[in-house]
């Protein structure tokens, strides 16, 4: 008669199974993309519904956090996200932030501030301004020439 012999012993089986029950917890993925005039963030959100997450933007940290809670064959399932993004502070504007969740996705746009335009500066001399003559010759030449003749 042949006996079947398990890879390993029965109690690491037992062992086994009892380790994958209480695995931790799966991350979810996530994704940052940026464009000319805003961040795109997207977060894996399954069972998660727009009511149960929170999302704060301080000093550049964009925080998101979500719970799903559901029921299956009478057991009670738990899931929690949980993600810290920081961006530049001083190119997102945190007036416009968006976020929209759909089919286990929560997508967040967060917008950056309008660039400023470039400036022209004048330059300033601490010496007084040369007068220009109609001819084209400054006030300076003739004090100059004056000395010579």
């Amino acid at each position: 008669m042949l006996a079947l012999q398990m890879p390993f012993p029965r109690h690491d089986l037992f062992d086994l199974v009892d380790a994958f029950a209480h695995a931790p917890p799966r991350c979810h993925s996530s994704e940052l993309r940026e464009t000319e005039d805003a961040f795109h963030l997207a977060f894996e959100a399954p069972g998660v519904l727009p009511s149960d997450v929170d999302i704060t933007l301080d000093e550049g940290v964009l925080r998101v956090r979500g719970e799903s809670k559901f029921e299956r064959s009478g057991l009670n399932y738990c899931g929690k996200i949980h993600r810290a993004v920081a961006l530049p502070a001083e190119r997102i504007d945190p007036e416009k932030v968006q976020a929209t969740l759909e089919h286990g996705l929560l997508h967040v746009t967060v917008r950056k501030r309008a660039r400023a335009e470039p400036i022209k500066v004048q330059v300033a001399t601490s010496q007084p301004a040369a007068e220009e003559k109609a001819d084209g010759a400054t006030a300076a030449d003739d004090d100059a020439m004056g000395d010579d003749q």
